[in-house]
């Protein structure tokens, strides 16, 4: 298989030399219809196999070589996602409390602590995701395991249970969970519509701007490196 695959406004053209095929022989396809390769009619299927892996390594490059363009700052695309994210967890969390409203539960001034809240867990969650995606070009497997780990916190944060039931018995787990600590204040306000104490808005303020911080210097070190090897 000659690997000088075209790509043309969304098809895909890709001269083959093997000596079980025609000599000369050209396959063009549809890249949005015929990606997964059905309606090729190619009886080989290690054929199939090889030209779907040239087929992904010219796309890759081809967006490789269009991040290397642009020149707008890649920080840019971090921030876009997390404003759009903290929009739609704003609007979710005002939706949530119209509902507390017409349902007649005691709404109150202490409930406008979650909007610093809110922010605080915004960057955190912001920061951790930035530590993590800097790793996955080095570590392929890195973002199967995300999602795995994430359940894995979820069920050991307080969340659908009581922080009674395990505070007794293993609170390092409790002290060294970070979300933990977000998720306490939350359960503060909308169950006992009690206000933060100084403590934990001080913990989780710290918490969030080490790990801030963390993700503007790992940010700085690895991004030029990155961009080579993606």
């Amino acid at each position: 298989i000659n690997k000088s695959a075209n790509c043309n406004d969304g098809k895909v053209s890709i001269p083959v030399n093997n000596t079980n095929l025609s000599p000369s022989l050209t396959i063009s396809f549809d890249l949005d219809n015929d990606l997964n390769l059905k309606n090729i009619s190619v009886s080989s299927k290690k054929f199939k196999y090889r030209l779907k892996n040239i087929l992904k390594e010219k796309i890759d490059i081809n967006i490789s070589d269009l991040i290397k363009k642009i020149n707008v700052p890649m920080y840019t695309f971090y921030l876009s996602v997390i404003i759009t994210e903290f929009f739609l967890y704003l609007l979710s969390m005002i939706l949530g409390i119209l509902f507390l409203v017409f349902i007649h539960y005691t709404v109150n001034f202490t409930f406008l602590w979650l909007l610093p809240v809110m922010v605080l867990q915004t960057l955190f969650v912001f920061s951790l995701g930035v530590i993590i995606s800097l790793f996955v070009p080095f570590i392929k497997d890195l973002k199967e395991a995300v999602p795995i780990v994430i359940q894995l916190w979820f069920w050991a944060t307080p969340i659908i249970y009581l922080r009674e039931m395990i505070a007794d018995k293993y609170p390092l787990i409790l002290v060294f969970n970070p979300f933990y600590h977000f998720v306490h204040i939350y359960q503060d306000i909308f169950l006992y519509a009690k206000r933060p104490a100084f403590s934990d808005i001080l913990t989780i303020t710290i918490i969030t701007f080490v790990t801030l911080i963390l993700a503007g210097y790992l940010y700085k070190k690895m991004i030029s490196t990155i961009k080579d090897i993606i």
